[in-house]
């Protein structure tokens, strides 16, 4: 299983909780989100979302629970 991993089908977040349930991994954080077509009339036809995956690869390491 990936670190991270962007999806396009509907997420099973069973597998992802069943990966942490050891002595080694302890948590685990599903983003899911909903967009609306149009925003000030204009249309939304697509998200990107590389920027936050490639500052999640660099920084993942200095997220702290609070």
């Amino acid at each position: 299983m990936k670190q991270f991993e962007i999806v396009t089908e509907p997420i099973q977040t069973e597998q992802y909780r069943e990966f942490t349930i050891n002595e080694y991994q302890g948590a685990v954080v599903v983003f899911t989100g909903h967009v609306r077509e149009w925003t000030k009339g204009v249309k939304t036809e697509y998200l990107e979302y590389e920027r936050i995956f490639q500052w999640l690869k660099r920084n993942w390491h200095k997220l702290e629970m609070k």
